[in-house]
């Protein structure tokens, strides 16, 4: 593997629903995971289980770090702020936590800037920063999602379903975000449209 520990370890895991066959599987920092299988199955609860929201039934989940970004579609969006104030969220999670969450707005702008100039960049996002997140369009909403979730540079990616209901331009880039962050990260990808640039090192089918 690269001679690292792995970053996630899931051992002999049965989940509280889908699929009642035990998971055993390891993902490295700089490896994507790409799990697959029947919708109902279990994929998406296991991406709960491993970010702590649902407990398995048994087995050990062991992450070896606190710093996970977590992509579902229901990612909390604040309607009310702007596409920068949106990405700033994802910076004050990385910056001590709580912490980080009551530095107002604006010492961000001064502090980060370049990381935010370049998460609009990338995200194609730059000519809508001032606009407020309601105002959006369905790809867009996904695309500035993604952006609040990876903008911390997470340890642990875990992203369920990240190409869905999205035109081949946006998916195009997600997968390219996903390709950066993919050597300073182990990343799990639940996904049943994956786009062609994605370069993931290994899979994983659950079983009925």
């Amino acid at each position: 593997m690269n001679g690292l520990e792995p970053v996630l370890i899931v051992q002999d895991v049965v989940l509280p629903c889908g699929s009642p066959a035990s998971i055993s599987l390891q993902v490295y920092r700089s490896q994507v995971l790409l799990i697959t299988g029947e919708n109902g199955i279990g994929k998406s609860t296991l991406l709960n289980c491993v970010a702590g929201l649902q407990q398995p039934k048994s087995g050990i989940i062991t992450r070896r770090t606190s710093h996970i970004g977590y992509f579902v579609q229901s990612t909390r969006i604040f309607w009310n702020l702007t596409v920068v104030e949106n990405v700033v969220i994802g910076l004050r999670a990385r910056d001590n936590g709580v912490r980080g969450l009551l530095r107002p707005f604006a010492s961000y702008s001064a502090l980060w800037s370049d990381s935010i100039a370049a998460t609009l960049t990338e995200f194609q996002l730059t000519r809508y920063g001032n606009r407020p997140a309601a105002l959006l369009s369905g790809g867009e909403l996904q695309r500035l999602r993604f952006a609040q979730i990876t903008a911390s540079a997470p340890d642990l990616l875990l992203l369920d379903e990240p190409f869905a209901d999205l035109d081949q331009p946006s998916s195009e880039i997600i997968a390219n975000a996903v390709n950066r962050l993919s050597p300073s990260a182990a990343i799990v990808l639940v996904t049943h449209k994956i786009a062609p640039s994605i370069h993931f090192q290994r899979s994983y089918a659950f079983a009925a």
